[in-house]
């Protein structure tokens, strides 16, 4: 910077005529930009990759708009505009020209349940559906009359059941409405948002659930106006169904993760993220990955 300055300098005080002296300011000044940008580019950091000619969203309200964005080691390191975008351009950049493309962060959960979000794709789901009580009858009795190879008291887990959106709205459920089924099964309604499960009265009677039975810390059994379970049971209440339905087989596992990646790959997954407490569970799935999954330990349990 200081060089560049004393060359404009000197070629003032060389000026011999006003023609000459226009003629060397120009040459010099000429020269001292040069001089400005290799100093420039020597300063800045040279990006990977840049992508150029984009429309980025950018989640700051106070720069809205930007066109060019550069990376350096996974870290975005400049987004602004394309004529800022040069000092971070070398030889070595790999530069993508968007043409207009639309360019955001990607999305990542903060977590995930890879494995049993797998596991759920295989149960009987009612997929976040709003229904009325006789619809669901109607794909809960489809679930049941499929072949079953594990025999006539094993139980059926129903997933994704939208209670909230039940329809007409405020509608009220209990263990008759799954009783009526053609089945002797023990039957359960897993609400989408994990902490409702609907019983039929089998699995009530397996589970030992009463009108004596207390509600337990953290859980909270429904009861009608004479005390006796209406089969809706809040968080702790339905844990008792954890120790009675056999656990998934190795093979299971298996099937549920590949399940669960051929899901995660339509909507194009970020690296997993995963509670420190499914690290045994996600042993099949990181090998069936072949790639990165990090394990939270904030998320495990005490």
């Amino acid at each position: 910077m200081r060089i560049a300055e004393s060359l404009v300098s000197v070629a003032e005080s060389l000026c011999l005529s006003v023609s000459l002296c226009d003629t060397m300011l120009t040459m010099y000044q000429l020269f001292a930009g040069t001089l400005l940008l290799v100093a420039s580019a020597a300063n800045a950091v040279v990006a990977d990759h840049v992508y150029r000619n984009a429309v980025i969203f950018t989640a700051d309200s106070a720069k809205p708009q930007a066109d060019a964005l550069a990376i350096r080691e996974g870290k975005i390191i400049y987004v602004g505009n394309q004529p800022g975008l040069n000092a971070y351009v070398d030889a070595k950049t790999q530069v993508v020209d968007l043409k207009g493309r639309f360019l955001m962060p990607g999305i990542i959960d903060g977590h995930m349940h890879p494995l049993e979000a797998g596991t759920d794709l295989l149960k009987c789901d009612l997929n976040y559906e709003s229904l009325t009580v006789p619809e669901l009858q109607r794909k809960v009795q489809l679930c049941l009359d499929k072949p079953n190879l594990k025999g006539p008291e094993a139980w059926l887990e129903v997933v994704n059941w939208f209670q909230e959106s039940m329809i007409p709205a405020g509608v009220k459920t209990s263990h008759e409405v799954l009783d009526v089924l053609k089945t002797q099964r023990p039957v359960i309604l897993k609400s989408s948002f994990g902490h409702t499960v609907l019983a039929n009265t089998r699995a009530l009677v397996i589970a030992k659930i009463s009108a004596a039975t207390p509600d337990p810390i953290a859980g909270k059994i429904w009861r009608d106006v004479k005390g006796a379970p209406t089969g809706l049971l809040e968080d702790a209440a339905f844990d008792v169904f954890a120790t009675l339905i056999p656990k998934p087989t190795a093979q299971q596992n298996i099937d549920a993760a590949v399940i669960a990646l051929k899901a995660m790959n339509k909507v194009d997954r970020n690296p997993l993220t995963v509670p420190a407490e499914d690290i045994a569970k996600t042993q099949v799935l990181q090998t069936l990955v072949g790639g990165k999954i990090v394990y939270d330990n904030a998320l495990a349990p005490p």
